[in-house]
C-alpha cells in the first residue's frame, strides 16, 4: 500500500501507524508487539504496557491486545492492535479502566484510535445507509458511464463516510453516528474533520483522509479519533 501524507490534526497518523523497515519475511510476533506499542505511544498519554497477548492470524498478520497505563488518570486501560501483512492497520485504547471487564457493553467504547482505509473488511455497509441512488452512481462512475466523480462532492463525501464507518465498526466499536464538519478536496484526496459517536457511548473528534482512483473508488486513506477537548 502506498504511504500517504497525513492531515495534521491532533496526533500525526503517519507517526501513529509507521513501522520500521523490516524485511517482510522476517516479520514476527516480536515485531508486531513493538509496532503496536509504538503506534499507541505516539499519543504521549500512554506509556507502560502490561499483560500483552498476541494472536498469529497467518501471513504476517497479528492481533495484539493487553493493558496500557494512561498518564491522564494513572490507570491501566485495555488496548487492541490489528496488524495485517506486517503493517499496523488499526489500534485503539478503551475508555474503560482495565479494572473492569470488557464483557460489559458499557465498557466497550474506544476513547482514542486510528486506522488505515483501502483495506478490505468483511462487514457489509450498514443497512441504514442503504441508498440506491448512491449505489447506482457508484457503479456508473466505476464503469465510466456517469462522467467525472470529482465533479460530485456529495458522492465523494458519502463514499468516504461509508468506508470510514465500515472500518470503525469492524476494527473499533459499533458506530452510532458519524458526521463530517469540514472537508476539502485536493486533486483526488478528500481531507476533513468530523465527529464520531459509538453505540457504547462517547463522542470523539475525527480527522480523516480518503484517496480515490480516477473512477471514484477509495484505494487508500486513514483516520484518527480522540476524545473531545473540554471547553
Amino acid at each position: 500500500m502506498k504511504r500517504m501524507n497525513v492531515l495534521s490534526i491532533g496526533i500525526l497518523l503517519s507517526t501513529t501507524l509507521a513501522i520500521p523497515a523490516i524485511t517482510y519475511a522476517s516479520y514476527d510476533e516480536s515485531d508486531a508487539k513493538h509496532d503496536c506499542k509504538r503506534a499507541i505511544k505516539s499519543d504521549d498519554r500512554y506509556t507502560n504496557f502490561y499483560d500483552m497477548h498476541i494472536e498469529d492470524q497467518g501471513h504476517h498478520s497479528y492481533k495484539v491486545n493487553g493493558k496500557v497505563r494512561s498518564e491522564g488518570d494513572n490507570r491501566k486501560h485495555w488496548f487492541n492492535c490489528q496488524i495485517r501483512h506486517g503493517e499496523v492497520t488499526s489500534w485503539h485504547v478503551n475508555l474503560a479502566s482495565a479494572e473492569f471487564s470488557l464483557d460489559d457493553d458499557s465498557n466497550k467504547a474506544a476513547v482514542i484510535g486510528a486506522g488505515l482505509l483501502g483495506i478490505a473488511v468483511i462487514t457489509a455497509i450498514a443497512s441504514h445507509d442503504d441508498d440506491k441512488d448512491h449505489d447506482r452512481k457508484r457503479d456508473s462512475y466505476y464503469s465510466g458511464t456517469e462522467g467525472n466523480p470529482f465533479d460530485d462532492m456529495p458522492f465523494l463525501e458519502k463514499q468516504c463516510k461509508r468506508e470510514l464507518r465500515r472500518h470503525l465498526d469492524h476494527d473499533h466499536s459499533k458506530v452510532h453516528e458519524l458526521k463530517f464538519t469540514h472537508v476539502d478536496l485536493h486533486q483526488r484526496k478528500l481531507l476533513g474533520n468530523g465527529q464520531v459517536s459509538f453505540k457504547s457511548g462517547g463522542n470523539r473528534e475525527l480527522s480523516f483522509s480518503c484517496e480515490f482512483d480516477r473512477s471514484g473508488r477509495i484505494h487508500d486513506g486513514n483516520y484518527h479519533y480522540r476524545q473531545l477537548q473540554d471547553h
